[in-house]
Order: C-alpha cells, then structure tokens, then sequence
C-alpha cells in the first residue's frame, strides 16, 4: 500500500526546509533554508538536546474531513481534507532568543511559500497561527542533571487537500470455499453437516 497523504506532506515539508535553498557552486556551499540545516525531522519525537540545536520537527496535529465532499455512493474519487500540520523549531534560549525565535519562523514561512507536494500539486499550504515559548528542560544522567534554557516557536499550517477515496484495495484476499452450517451441529466435529456453497 502506499503511504498516506499525510506522510507524504510531512516529509515533503521536512525535504524542503532542510534543502539546499541555492544550488551549492565552486566557491561556495550554498545557503539553508533554515538554520536548522539539516537537523529537521518529519516526526514529533526528534532528538531534542542542547547540541543537536537548532532543530525543526514537522508533524500532524488533527485532520478534518469535508463530509459533502465525497463521491456519489458507489463512485470512486475524492475527499476534501484540512490538515492540521505544526513545524516546531527549537534553540537554545540566550539573551536574544525572540529575536532568534522570530527569524527561525521567518525563514520557515519563506521556505513554505511556493512549496508543492509531488503527487498533491493543488494542496494549498497557509499559515494559520503560531504558539512561542520559552522553557527549561533538564539535561544529562541521574548524577550530572544540568537545566538548560530553551526557546521554541510552533506554526501551524493548514494544507487543504485532496485524498483518493476507494483506491485503497483490502489486504485481505476473500475464501477460496464457503461452507454453511446450521446451529447446534457446527464445529470441526461436525464437518460432514457442513454444505459447500462457494
């Protein structure tokens, strides 16, 4: 089967934010997108520690259906979707973590500006809020414990899309036979009552 749209989307924001925004030349390397580089995982559980910062995990929060968008009954086709996708970045917090906080989301918006999904090419991907915060977490074992200040900005994405609808074939292949049996005389001791009608 193949992936879910879902997984498509994510992983295609992630490709994007990672990437190469200029194709790198002789004389120099090329510019990121963003400054996590390539520390973006299209997954909520990213390895989150004080040096793998700065750091941008992309994941699905909730996707709502359009009800009246699917087919006549007995029709293949489509369903209408809004997907709920939220882009975390995360840096260490110093004196000047909003101001960090506040380019990292910039560089995030301008990389998602004009991305297209292979495969999904009408989504539309609009920014619809963002959550900043700053926070102390603790690093480190049992016997060298440290806090470590980090700040982090959560944007919420809205990717309206289309999803096949009945293109998905049951992974279950139908009985080669079918046998009836009438109750009580059903079970294997009772394999000779049973009649085959398929």
């Amino acid at each position: 089967m193949s992936e879910h749209p879902r997984a498509l989307i994510r992983r295609t924001v992630a490709e994007r934010l990672s990437g190469w925004r200029v194709p790198p030349t002789d004389g120099a390397p090329g510019e990121r997108w963003t400054m996590a580089g390539e520390r973006v995982y299209p997954s909520r559980m990213g390895p989150i520690d004080s040096k793998e910062m700065p750091v941008a995990l992309v994941y699905a929060r909730e996707e709502d259906v359009d009800l009246k968008s699917y087919p006549d009954s007995g029709r293949d086709g489509t369903n209408k979707r809004a997907l709920a996708l939220s882009v975390e970045c995360v840096v260490l917090a110093r004196e000047d973590v909003d101001d960090v906080l506040d380019a990292f989301a910039r560089q995030v918006e301008a990389a998602l500006e004009w991305l297209e999904v292979p495969g999904l090419e009408t989504a539309t991907i609009r920014l619809t809020k963002t959550d900043i915060d700053v926070a102390e977490v603790t690093e480190g074992n049992e016997r060298l414990k440290r806090p470590v200040p980090i700040g982090a900005v959560r944007m919420l994405f809205t990717v309206i899309y289309r999803a096949p609808w009945r293109v998905i074939q049951p992974e279950c292949a139908p009985p080669a036979e079918i046998y009836i049996g009438t109750a009580p005389y059903v079970g294997a001791a009772h394999a000779d009552d049973y009649d085959r009608v398929r």
